[in-house]
């Protein structure tokens, strides 16, 4: 889980955050590629932990909540749920 906001917030292997692309280049940043796909996904989870932290919670706290939440799921499997409003 937390990887999943390291690369939203600092990105990852030298690269920009998805934050950053986000905000210069909204979506298309991943028009027509495999990424649009899996960030659809994971950007639920960086919400769910973004709604957490302006709650008054550390990164650390939502992270925990948000794996307590999860339990034996895999991380996919989480993800998709949460982003078809199964969990949040």
């Amino acid at each position: 889980m937390e990887d999943v906001w390291w690369e939203w917030e600092e990105g990852i292997l030298g690269g920009p955050s998805i934050r950053e692309l986000e905000e210069r280049w909204g979506m298309k940043w991943r028009r027509g590629s495999v990424k649009a796909v899996a960030w659809s996904k994971r950007k639920k989870l960086v919400q769910a932990l973004l709604d957490r932290i302006s709650k008054g919670l550390t990164l650390q706290e939502a992270v925990a909540e948000l794996e307590k939440l999860r339990g034996p799921q895999s991380m996919y499997s989480f993800q998709v749920s949460i982003a078809r409003g199964e969990k949040a």
